[in-house]
């Protein structure tokens, strides 16, 4: 979600956001969506990795192996203002 990219950087720092279309083909899911560093490729029989990294329904990740897979469709550019409010 956008909201992740705001996690990162601190204030007046330029963001850019890829929204990409990925065929997922025959994805795995590890058993309880655990992480797990030793897949550098999909299994056999599988086209890419699906887990959640933080245990949030929001926080899926899905990982591909090839990069023929994926299309960048929109590249979004922003900076985030902090404005401060002092109440007297």
């Amino acid at each position: 979600t956008l909201s992740f990219c705001d996690m990162y950087g601190g204030a007046n720092t330029r963001r850019v956001v890829l929204v990409c279309s990925v065929l997922l083909g025959n994805p795995f899911t590890p058993p309880n969506y655990t992480h797990n560093q030793s897949l550098l490729r999909e299994p056999a029989g599988c086209d890419s990795v699906v887990v959640n990294s933080r245990g949030l329904p929001t926080t899926m990740e899905y990982v591909i192996y090839s990069n023929n897979r994926m299309r960048v469709d929109y590249k979004i550019s922003y900076t985030r203002h902090v404005i401060y409010i002092i109440c007297i």
